[in-house]
């Protein structure tokens, strides 16, 4: 029997928070919010009827055609703190279009939709979908009925809604719809099980036993689940025995990316790159040292991407003479901000960036900078790549997924410190988790290492350049495009529908052709969009 549900309960399992300060969209936001509320609300009286009596609440369509086109939830409220609109996912846009698909973000152009949305079909679309899984999961072993309840409440209603007809929607970190087409990037596979487990939240349970483990790869291994891409080959090749599904093995492909620089930029980087080569041959040149946050701006961010092993190294380094300059781009947590201003009132030259800045801004950071610090719990691969990009030097942890990304002591340096005290392999589902429980405390092995590589970066000017050389003919604008296309395309000939002459091609697209079972697109949305 499930337990009586009110908003409250709705709000909190959908993580239902209004968005950040700073957003700018084409629609009215709050509109939005109360929308996704509403959606919640109405749906709540159902869910246990329909739990407990699914057989009357499954829709049974004939399916749904696709086009080429993708729908970018990421202005959504369910959304918004989920990272919203990431800037990784960002860069596959202009690879997406030039293969002669369509990319349409909401926001855009659909501010006129309020009046016409039909709230009953996010209400059935949840209330479909919970039904669906209570009779995959009937007598399930370990997922019962409250299980279904918080994950459903969790998936993106206004997604559903507001997905055009035909389209694909595009996901990035979690797949937050449901019963419909998607394609879902991540990074780290940790993310297919949220909101149960947030990066770092492991404390040692069994992956495989938990209810989310089996209601994420139920939706993983669904016909609406077309393809899962990564940037680490790590993560599409241990996806599939993750999951124990040969299914989601079959679904998953590597995508390399790049970050798509304007022409200005490239031209501004490459004018950097080539001064920092002649201000090397100056014994008494004082290198750049850069430090950035997530582009979310959380404060937190800042122990979780190494900022209080790089302070510590500041000022130890500082305090035995050794000359530099260092730009801060982040937000400091509080308790950090006094140890901040002491070193440079101690006289280190220090500048820091508290809000937050533009790609452009970014760029001429990085242009700036000698050496890029990215001693982080985890890859952080945006970040990474505009350090690479840029020719920096960078000096990144041992998190495991730097390995995938990058050779070791050729195009980055690495310190050691963050593996051997954040990673651990649940031993019975193989999973590799993150646990974050010292993650504010200074990490005493990282920061040897860190002081004795900053070191040698900051005093031999040809370790700098070995890297630096290494990294801008491997990772520089626009060395990649060719390699990133590729990968794109083979993306889009994965889920694109087959050609009356190639009918044995993509065996996903005639699943949910076939198959689809959930939620078709009434006459009123269709118009609406």
């Amino acid at each position: 029997m499930i337990k009586h549900l009110d908003f409250e309960d709705a709000v909190t399992l959908s993580n239902a928070i209004p968005p950040r300060e700073g957003k700018k969209l084409d629609v009215d936001i709050k509109k939005l919010t109360k929308l996704y509320h509403e959606t919640l609300k109405s749906s709540l009286p159902d869910l246990p009827g329909a739990i407990e009596n699914p057989e009357r609440n499954v829709s049974y369509n004939s399916g749904q055609e696709i086009s080429e086109e993708f729908f970018i939830p990421y202005n959504l409220p369910e959304y918004m703190n989920r990272n919203g609109m990431h800037p990784l996912i960002c860069e596959y846009f202009p690879f997406i279009r030039k293969a002669n698909w369509n990319t349409k973000t909401y926001g855009e152009d659909t501010s006129e939709l309020f009046p016409k949305l039909n709230l009953d079909l996010g209400r059935r679309s949840l209330i479909e979908f919970a039904a669906e899984l209570a009779r995959n999961f009937k007598n399930h072993p370990i997922v019962k009925g409250n299980h279904i309840v918080d994950f459903v409440l969790s998936r993106g209603p206004l997604g559903h809604m507001l997905q055009p007809p035909r389209s694909i929607a595009l996901m990035h970190t979690i797949p937050m719809m449901y019963n419909k087409p998607f394609v879902l990037h991540i990074e780290n596979p940790i993310t297919t099980l949220l909101p149960e487990f947030e990066h770092g939240k492991y404390n040692g349970e069994n992956i495989s036993e938990l209810p989310i483990f089996h209601l994420a790869k139920y939706t993983l291994e669904s016909p609406h689940c077309l393809a899962v891409f990564s940037h680490l080959k790590n993560t599409t090749q241990k996806l599939g025995s993750y999951f124990q599904s040969n299914i989601i093995k079959d679904k998953s492909l590597y995508c390399p990316f790049e970050i798509n620089y304007t022409n200005q930029e490239s031209e501004n980087l490459r004018a950097a790159y080539n001064r920092r080569k002649e201000e090397d041959k100056n014994p008494s040149k004082i290198p750049v040292i850069f430090f950035s946050g997530s582009h979310n701006h959380d404060p937190n961010n800042f122990f979780h991407r190494g900022g209080l092993d790089v302070l510590i190294t500041l000022k130890h380094l500082h305090a035995k003479g050794v000359k530099f300059k260092a730009i801060i781009k982040s937000a400091l947590p509080s308790e950090i901000k006094k140890d901040f201003f002491e070193l440079k009132n101690s006289g280190a030259d220090i500048t820091l960036i508290e809000k937050p800045v533009s790609d452009v801004e970014m760029t001429s950071l990085h242009a700036q900078s000698d050496i890029y610090l990215l001693p982080a719990a985890g890859i952080h691969a945006h970040s990474t790549m505009r350090g690479l990009s840029s020719g920096n030097t960078c000096i990144v942890s041992d998190a495991p997924q730097f390995r995938d990304f990058l050779k070791i002591n050729n195009q980055a340096l690495m310190v050691e410190g963050q593996n051997a005290r954040i990673y651990l392999r649940d031993p019975k589902s193989g999973w590799l988790m993150d646990t974050y429980s010292e993650i504010r405390k200074p990490n005493q092995t990282q920061i040897k290492n860190l002081i004795e590589t900053l070191h040698a970066c900051l005093t031999h000017p040809e370790l700098r350049q070995r890297i630096s050389r290494n990294a801008w003919e491997t990772f520089g604008p626009g060395t990649r495009t060719s390699i990133v296309q590729n990968g794109v395309n083979d993306l889009l000939s994965k889920i694109q529908p087959p050609s009356p002459s190639d009918l044995s091609s993509l065996v996903n697209f005639r699943k949910i052709v076939r198959n689809s079972q959930i939620g078709a697109n009434p006459p009123l949305l269709e118009r609406a969009i």
